[in-house]
């Protein structure tokens, strides 16, 4: 069995961070995505109301919000462990 070194576990880990940050922001680039379907949804269906397009619009920005908050607290290591 080949010894396990601190070094070892450190670029695991740091490989680990890597793939957690990529998939953090494949994830905010999909919610950005799917706000603005859900805007471009909202307008096809106009004729029901402007309720569909502001609620779209409000979810946009509580996620735009989210991503803030969250990268906040990352910055200062305050977040969900």
């Amino acid at each position: 069995m080949a010894d396990v070194t601190i070094e070892l576990l450190g670029q695991m880990v740091q490989r680990v961070l890597d793939n957690q940050r990529d998939h953090s922001a494949r994830f905010t680039d999909l919610t950005s995505r799917v706000s603005q379907l859900e805007q471009s949804v909202a307008g096809l269906h106009r004729d029901n109301g402007l309720a569909a397009e502001n609620t779209a619009l409000l979810a946009s920005r509580v996620d735009r919000l989210t991503d803030r908050l969250e990268r906040i607290e990352r910055r200062l290591d305050i977040g969900d462990a």
